[in-house]
């Protein structure tokens, strides 16, 4: 009887240390960084090459963090992901380049794409780029969804390169996410750049 006790308690004590490693590896998951934090939520490039941005064309201006996820609201703020983000994007020949304080430049003379409005692009015009290695991921992505006279005359309708030289301004969703192990972000980011 002794004997089937301790059985009984060393087969407990197994199936116990058993279940626990098994939610612990539950938890840790697999794929980038050790976790089931990912980037799928980050739009990428879609539609044909944009042709109507024939000549050279650079915005500038500050766009305001709309949402974000994978670290805290402190941490964000301190730096890793700012309220407001400065940010400049550079149109030449139906090549886009996007410069930010915290981005990788993985949109770098990349080729700017017509979008669609109404479905999952929801953009006039969008790029991305986008980095992995074993140890990383880094995504980019830009879509522009408003093509601006001025405040008050509205749109410009892009059916011909000459309209679009009378752009202003552009109103962009930025979207950038890392995933470096335990230290994951992503965050949307919106607002109007001026035509320099």
């Amino acid at each position: 009887m002794k004997n089937i006790k301790t059985i009984l308690i060393a087969v407990l004590s197994f199936m116990l240390l058993f279940s626990v490693s098994c939610k612990n590896e539950d938890k840790t998951g697999g794929g980038d960084g050790g976790s089931d934090f990912d980037l799928n939520d980050i739009y990428t490039t879609s539609g044909d090459a944009a042709t109507y941005f024939t000549g050279s064309y650079t915005f500038k201006g500050t766009l305001t963090r709309n949402s974000f996820s994978g670290i805290s609201e402190e941490e964000a703020n301190s730096g890793t992901l700012p309220t407001n983000l400065e940010i400049t994007v550079t149109i030449n020949a139906n090549k886009i380049t996007v410069l930010s304080e915290f981005a990788q430049s993985l949109i770098s003379s990349a080729q700017l794409n017509n979008g669609y409005d109404g479905i999952s692009a929801d953009s006039k015009f969008n790029a991305g780029g986008e980095s992995k290695t074993e140890n990383m991921h880094n995504k980019e992505y830009i879509a522009i969804t408003q093509l601006l006279k001025n405040n008050t005359f509205g749109y410009v309708s892009v059916t011909t390169s000459e309209a679009v030289d009378k752009i202003t301004a552009i109103t962009v969703r930025y979207q950038f996410g890392s995933i470096q192990g335990p230290n994951n972000f992503k965050a949307t980011y919106m607002g109007d750049l001026a035509k320099q």
